[in-house]
């Protein structure tokens, strides 16, 4: 995974990208226990792993914590203290989304599917993993571009493509244990039919009932010394789904999300 992140990274610096995404894994395994539905224990953890932002983990802290801390002091190299500081500020976001989804569970509280990815936009880990792109490849976007309203949108639209590829794999692990922060039990839950599924459990008749039809099995694939068997079939406009609170399936959020 670390090798895609950073395909040009060697030696020390892969490692520090291996040891970064194993960290994700590790801290994220503890809130599938108690943490994960006890907001007060999931403060406590938090607020332990961000005072590491501001002075090294003492060696009498938990292990992910005293992780971190070496991750943080190996991240920040050679980097400005104003990406030290924008870098320290994502960390808070995606740390303090633990405590936003603990509370969540406790509750039972079930969000919106633009609510969802908004808080996911700050959880998943995608903003850290920029940053640390920098710290690897030696450069530093300057201020006046990382602040700029397309880069914002450039990196909104990969986190949430993120959070759709990770809900789509973590569904059924999601559903089993009861799990709330997820795109498709969000669905399910309003009323959407699964999109594996459909309606009552039941295989849909249209292999493909959101439009997602592979390439292959197009007439304009299927050619002939370079020739197409048929015209392309026509799509329908797509309506603008992010203005409705009632999305209708992940396949249709993608689409509008990221394709147009």
């Amino acid at each position: 995974m670390a090798s895609r992140f950073y395909p040009d990274a060697t030696g020390a610096d892969l490692d520090l990208g291996v040891d970064l995404m194993s960290w994700f894994f590790a801290f994220d395994d503890l809130f599938d226990g108690p943490s994960g539905t006890d907001p007060a224990g999931a403060q406590a953890l938090v607020c332990s792993t961000m005072e590491v932002l501001r002075r090294p983990a003492r060696r009498s802290a938990v292990p992910v914590v005293r992780a971190f801390s070496d991750l943080w002091r190996r991240s920040g190299e050679g980097m400005s203290s104003s990406w030290r500081h924008r870098a320290a500020g994502h960390w808070r976001a995606y740390l303090q989304g633990y405590v936003t989804e603990a509370v969540h569970r406790h509750r039972d509280v079930m969000l919106t599917v633009e609510e969802h990815l908004r808080l996911r936009r700050e959880t998943i880990g995608v903003l850290p993993t920029v940053d640390l792109a920098e710290r690897i490849g030696r450069f530093e976007v300057p201020g006046p571009i990382h602040a700029s309203s397309w880069a914002a949108e450039m990196l909104a639209i990969a986190a949430e493509v993120d959070t759709i590829h990770n809900d789509l794999c973590s569904a059924e692990k999601e559903e089993a244990r009861g799990g709330i922060h997820n795109l498709l039990v969000i669905l399910e839950r309003a009323g959407t039919p699964h999109p594996r599924r459909g309606r009552g459990g039941d295989a849909p008749d249209d292999p493909f009932p959101y439009g997602a039809v592979p390439r292959a099995r197009t007439p304009a694939a299927r050619c002939t010394h370079g020739r197409s068997s048929g015209p392309a079939p026509r799509r329908p406009p797509l309506p603008d789904l992010r203005r409705q609170p009632g999305t209708r399936s992940v396949a249709r959020i993608v689409r509008v999300r990221v394709i147009d």
